[in-house]
């Protein structure tokens, strides 16, 4: 009897081994169905982060693009206004010293033109003068 006993015994604690076998693993399997949506959930949360950070990198590259090209625009323009302004300068200069020779030119023809011609007769008494002393 005892030993019937002790064959049950065993027989139940197996039948309740193998039960909570069962148990556990319907409860690892749902642990781990568990485990994988909430990793996918992640690789997709993790997806949809990548695909912004590169969206917002490709905005700014493109700012920043357009950016580099304002200030290159921006820089050929100060450079071509610096090229008119050293032709209008060299311009400048070349017709001031036009009007200026031209200025010391109508200075020296007035100059020249109100300048006194000593008349004829004068001319003439002065060499006289400087003729007398010579003549004997």
């Amino acid at each position: 009897m005892t030993r019937i006993r002790e064959f049950e015994f065993s027989l139940v604690r197996i039948e309740e081994a193998e039960k909570y076998k069962i148990k556990m693993e319907e409860y690892r399997e749902e642990l781990e169905r568990i485990h994988l949506e909430r990793l996918n959930k992640l690789r997709v949360r993790e997806k949809e982060t990548i695909d912004k950070c590169n969206e917002r990198l490709r905005f700014i590259e493109t700012a920043n693009h357009d950016h580099r090209q304002k200030i290159l625009k921006d820089f050929e323009m100060l450079k071509m206004r610096e090229d008119d302004l050293d032709k209008t300068r060299m311009l400048f200069e070349e017709v001031f010293f036009h009007i200026f020779s031209l200025l010391i030119m109508v200075f020296l023809i007035k100059r020249v033109q109100n300048w006194k011609k000593p008349s004829w007769s004068i001319w003439k008494r002065n060499i006289k003068g400087k003729f007398r002393n010579w003549m004997i």
